[in-house]
């Protein structure tokens, strides 16, 4: 893993920890390592919100208190304790796995993904909270809170967000020296979640009682005129920190660097996804794309360019931003090209640059190169 990122992620941890100290919620599912217990919470809290879950649950257990017993239900059964839930689909999928997992896996939950997603009702996320809270994997539960989290804190989209997030928790894999209160995954996907409930909201965010915030693209770019336009009804137009009207903006400067009809392309790390890509990055409050590109390229190819003007602006948006990406051909004037925060560096023939796999959002920048002399 990069040095910078390690580095950032060490904050984070410490961070977040020691917020999570203070800030622990206590609840019951959290005081166990039950597989069948905490699948019961995490089915139950799929579409309800925890204050009045919790009282779902104790019930539940109190009349199934295992998987056994709930093998075993009749649906009218089942209906007097589910009652007031809705999303009676739950409860059917619930049945239909409790007597799989007696049938098949005589009483006991397996601890792989495969076989968790194969059983009714459990997806990617319901899978990955069982590993984490029952098994122990060091793996991120990456439900609506860490998405938003992650998104804001590194100021990614949605698509990257699981890479970032496998990236703080192969810490916690890794042995990382000192103490972050974390002994394993258990804890940092709590607090995670307890962050998104509490502070880092999808409306009216709490930024200025955040641990993160010092860390955070969003608290530092976003003015709190917008967060607090997060809590108006989404038809209200927010204003963005970028050119106003919709979603906050993030520019992205991309520099297409050619010699004698060849691109040059890095390789990220796979911690980073493995993809080929063009140098750059994002623009920093206060930058033009221009000065945003010179900046980028020195970091992660070691040389001066020059830049021309966009050739391309492009858009796309997710939950939280909307990304304006900036496509300019650039040339080398001084410097010798290093991959300084890419695994290694090629030149490409602009013909080949479709087959280099490289992010969707560069298709159409791809197409207009091909046919640029």
């Amino acid at each position: 893993m990069d040095g910078g990122v390690r580095e950032r992620n060490r904050r984070l941890l410490g961070l977040l920890g020691e917020w999570y100290g203070g800030a622990r919620r206590a609840l019951p599912w959290r005081e166990t390592r039950e597989p069948y217990e905490i699948w019961v919470s995490e089915v139950i809290l799929q579409q309800t919100q925890v204050a009045r879950g919790e009282g779902f649950y104790r019930r539940f257990l109190a009349r199934f208190p295992d998987v056994e017993r709930l093998a075993e239900a009749e649906w009218s059964e089942m209906l007097e304790v589910w009652r007031g839930l809705g999303y009676y689909q739950r409860a059917r999928n619930m049945l239909r796995c409790a007597r799989i997992i007696v049938e098949e896996y005589g009483g006991v939950f397996p601890d792989e993904e495969r076989a968790l997603r194969a059983l009714p009702g459990i997806g990617p996320y319901t899978s990955a909270a069982l590993l984490s809270f029952a098994f122990g994997h060091d793996v991120p539960a990456i439900d609506t809170n860490l998405n938003r989290i992650f998104q804001r804190v590194c100021g990614v989209p949605q698509s990257s967000v699981r890479v970032f997030a496998e990236g703080l928790f192969s810490e916690l894999r890794d042995g990382v020296e000192g103490d972050f209160s974390f002994a394993d995954s258990r804890g940092l996907n709590s607090a995670l979640m307890d962050l998104g409930s509490q502070l880092c909201r999808a409306k009216s965010p709490r930024c200025d009682h955040c641990p993160l915030r010092g860390e955070c693209h969003f608290a530092r770019h976003v003015s709190q005129e917008e967060r607090e336009g997060e809590g108006r009804k989404k038809s209200a137009k927010r204003k963005s920190y970028g050119d106003g009207g919709g979603l906050p903006v993030i520019h992205v400067g991309i520099g297409c660097i050619h010699r004698d009809g060849n691109y040059l392309l890095g390789k990220r790390s796979e911690q980073k996804g493995g993809n080929w890509e063009f140098p750059g990055g994002k623009v920093e409050k206060g930058e033009s794309v221009r000065a945003a590109l010179k900046r980028e390229i020195q970091e992660e190819v070691g040389v001066e360019v020059a830049v021309r003007p966009p050739f391309l602006v492009t858009s796309s948006s997710d939950a939280e931003f909307e990304w304006r990406l900036h496509f300019c051909r650039c040339q080398i004037l001084d410097g010798t090209i290093q991959p300084l925060e890419h695994d290694e560096l090629a030149w490409v023939p602009k013909s080949e640059l479709a087959s280099r796999g490289m992010p969707k959002t560069n298709d159409m920048a791809v197409q207009k190169l091909e046919k640029m002399k």
